[in-house]
């Protein structure tokens, strides 16, 4: 027996196989091998099982630690038992004290005559001498199960195999047996519809499409045909046929929840979120433990700004899946459009735990964080952010608006530059760098950068001038003329200070920047935006999603009076 280890693998000649069939539960497979060495011998079955203190014989990988190839080991049977060794029942088992070691698995137990009567399994690491083997008999009823699989000579045979292949995830062989399977029997209805199914589970829509057309065309009343034919034109977007299939599915098997579920999706698609929620609630009905169908009826609520609903479909989805990032993502979005940002930063955290290579839970966090006038915080988050993504627009341009607000002015006006290069058609990213600018003195810049904005986007960023001519005009219209632009803190108090932005657009937006400022400590940073209207002298400012106007400042010529709430003072805002 060649023991060299050296030599065996510097001469030896792989040979390649393939996985014909597994049992979980015997922890076996059956593998075919493309030739067999011509100076191999076949063991052959013992034909009874092993007797307690009957003789074992074992060769098998000696183990690392030997130096050599091959090893030999002997021992007594201990006794018979059954014992669980894979997935499911007990199976029949020799238990001995011939002593394995890691390497043997799988390697021939003989009896005295030289013949196969078990299969090495484990050995105990805290008993002495106690080794598993799986009997011969457990061995042969599984040969006889498998063996017809090895060279299938039906259209039925194929198929069997196919579905131990697509159990155990190898598709291209499920894929190769289904073709053979057609090719002996081209009206095999089952052998079309199970090629289908493997051509979705890899990732190949198309293909399954033709395949399911055919099985429908044998039988077009076939709810498997029907149901993989929803998901394959789903996939490739073609939501109304998929909507007709799915809908055909549930046409014949009413309760069935997966059709209900697959043609919601589709729904969602088409922007019909009504019905998309009304198709996973028929299918939370008679599965309401499938998380999925929580989470999609969630994302239909959210596009039709029911918040409150996606948040409590978001709960149960993550009662059902508590580690599913991806839930807990769209929870802290809905908590955060609701203005919980606190919660939101707390889902988004959780998100991020269970998935750290995510960058936008961290740009979500830092956004949340935001929010909170947790500058520095969310600074760091979108730092982490742009760490796994550096080629996200968006996260450089949040973090340039927070170390704005950190007064960080230099390295603002860096990460809202470098925006602009990501993405130079964004006219936002060319407006906060104008902020930016001007809070280093660079008037000029500042003004080419609002220039670029207003270009880009006229109906936001569009700035008109405001004249003498235009005051005490009692027009609303001209009223409203009058206020676009910015207005700037106009009056002294005798204890606070306050500094406060205010922008307008044309088309009825707003964003604010107020601070106010004591004589000792940090400012109090607060940033707005909203919508505005005029009526008479008054500007009415609507900053909440109810609907209601939250404040009112008087106007009078060219200043705007407000009551500041917080420091009891009415002050004058003069245009800027």
């Amino acid at each position: 027996m060649l023991n060299d280890r050296e030599r065996f693998f510097r001469s030896a000649a792989s040979v390649r196989a393939a996985v014909i069939h597994s049992d979980k539960r015997r922890d076996l497979a059956l593998i075919q091998v493309r030739s067999v060495p011509t100076e191999g011998v076949a063991l052959t079955l013992a034909p009874e099982s092993f007797s307690p203190a009957q003789r074992v014989h074992i060769v098998g990988m000696a183990g690392w630690y030997s130096g050599g190839l091959w090893g030999y080991r002997t021992g007594c049977v201990r006794q018979m038992v059954p014992m669980t060794v894979g997935e499911g029942a007990p199976v029949r088992v020799v238990q001995s004290d011939a002593e394995v070691n890691p390497g043997a698995s799988g390697a021939p137990v003989v009896n005295g005559r030289g013949q196969l009567a078990a299969v090495v399994f484990a050995y105990h690491k805290k008993a002495r001498s106690v080794s598993t083997f799986l009997d011969v008999q457990e061995v042969r009823q599984y040969l006889a199960e498998a063996l017809p699989l090895a060279t299938p000579a039906s259209a039925e045979h194929y198929v069997r195999r196919r579905m131990r292949h697509v159990e155990e995830g190898r598709l291209g062989s499920a894929v190769s047996d289904f073709t053979a399977a057609i090719r002996m029997g081209p009206s095999s209805l089952d052998a079309y519809i199970s090629r289908a199914w493997a051509f979705l589970a890899k990732g190949d829509p198309r293909t399954a499409k033709a395949d399911l057309q055919r099985s429908l065309e044998l039988d077009p009343q076939n709810v498997l045909a029907l149901g993989g034919q929803g998901i394959a034109l789903h996939r490739l977007g073609e939501y109304d046929a998929a909507t007709a299939a799915s809908t055909a599915f549930i046409q014949l098997h009413l309760r069935e929840p997966v059709a209900y579920f697959q043609r919601g999706l589709s729904q969602l698609e088409m922007d019909r979120p009504e019905l998309a929620e009304a198709d996973f609630t028929q299918a939370i009905r008679p599965d309401p433990d499938e998380a999925a169908s929580f989470a999609r009826r969630a994302e239909a609520r959210k596009q039709q700004d029911r918040i409150e609903g996606a948040i409590n479909d978001y709960q149960m989805a993550l009662q059902l899946a508590p580690n599913n990032d991806a839930y807990l993502n769209e929870l802290g979005c809905c908590r955060y459009l609701l203005g919980q940002y606190k919660q939101g930063a707390e889902a988004f955290v959780k998100a991020w735990q269970l998935n750290a290579g995510d960058p936008h839970y961290l740009f979500n966090l830092g956004e949340a964080l935001f929010e909170l006038e947790q500058f520095d915080l969310a600074a760091k988050a979108y730092t982490e952010a742009i760490k796994l993504n550096e080629s996200d627009s968006d996260f450089y341009n949040s973090r340039g608006v927070a170390q704005l607000r950190l007064e960080r002015y230099q390295e603002a006006v860096a990460d809202l530059t470098r925006a602009i290069q990501l993405d130079p058609e964004e006219a936002l990213y060319y407006d906060n760098c104008a902020m930016a600018l001007e809070e280093l003195g660079q008037t000029e810049a500042a003004n080419r950068d609002r220039a670029t904005a207003a270009e880009l986007d006229a109906e936001q960023f569009a700035i008109e001038e405001y004249t003498q001519e235009d005051e005490g005009e009692g027009d609303e219209d001209q009223i409203a003329q009058q206020l676009f632009g910015t207005w700037i803190f106009a009056g002294a108090t005798e204890t606070d200070r306050v500094e406060w932005t205010l922008r307008f657009s044309p088309n009825g937006w707003f964003q604010s920047r107020l601070a106010t400022i004591p004589p000792t400590g940090e400012p109090r940073w607060a940033a707005e935006t909203g919508t505005w209207k005029v009526e008479g002298q008054t500007l009415m400012m609507q900053i909440d999603e109810r609907g209601s106007f939250l404040r009112s400042f008087e106007f009078r010529g060219d200043k705007l009076w407000i009551e500041f709430e917080e420091i009891g003072k009415v002050v004058g805002f003069a245009r800027g």
